[in-house]
C-alpha cells in the first residue's frame, strides 16, 4: 500500500474499512507499506509465495502495474501464476482497473477477497 496514494484515500481506506473487516473475520494479514519509488515492484520480487493464501493490493492502477511488473519478473513467475489470489481495494485516481474488473466500493473489494473471489490479472 502507498498511504498516501489516491490523494491519501489508500491510507484512510486502510484504517477505516480494511484494518476492521479483516478483523471481523479474524483474517491474519501483514501490511507491506510502500516506502519509495518501485517498492511495490521490489516487494513483488522478494516475497515467498508459500508464506501467504493471497495478496490484497490497496491503491491504483500505477500500485497495480509496480506489483504485476515486479512478479513477472520473478524465475519463479510460472509457478505462481494463477495460483496466488490477488485482487484490488480500489483508492487510486484514474481507476480503470478497478472499472474494467467491477470491483465495487472498498467495502465490496475486501468482502469479496475474504469470500475468495479475485479476479485474473495474468496474462
Amino acid at each position: 500500500m502507498n498511504r498516501g496514494g489516491g490523494q491519501g484515500r489508500a491510507g484512510r481506506a486502510y484504517e477505516n474499512t480494511v484494518v476492521p473487516m479483516l478483523k471481523t473475520a479474524c483474517a491474519s494479514f501483514v501490511l507491506r507499506e510502500s516506502e519509495y519509488n518501485r517498492h511495490i515492484s521490489l516487494f513483488a520480487t522478494q516475497f515467498d509465495p508459500l508464506s501467504i493464501d493471497g495478496i490484497i493490493l490497496i491503491g491504483g492502477d500505477g500500485t497495480v502495474n509496480e506489483f504485476l511488473n515486479g512478479l513477472f519478473s520473478r524465475k519463479d513467475f510460472s509457478a505462481i501464476q494463477g495460483s496466488l489470489p490477488i485482487t484490488l481495494v480500489p483508492c487510486g485516481v484514474k481507476l480503470q482497473l478497478a472499472s474494467r474488473f467491477a470491483l465495487g466500493d472498498t467495502a465490496m473489494s475486501v468482502f469479496t477477497a475474504l469470500r475468495g473471489n479475485t479476479f485474473n490479472l495474468y496474462p
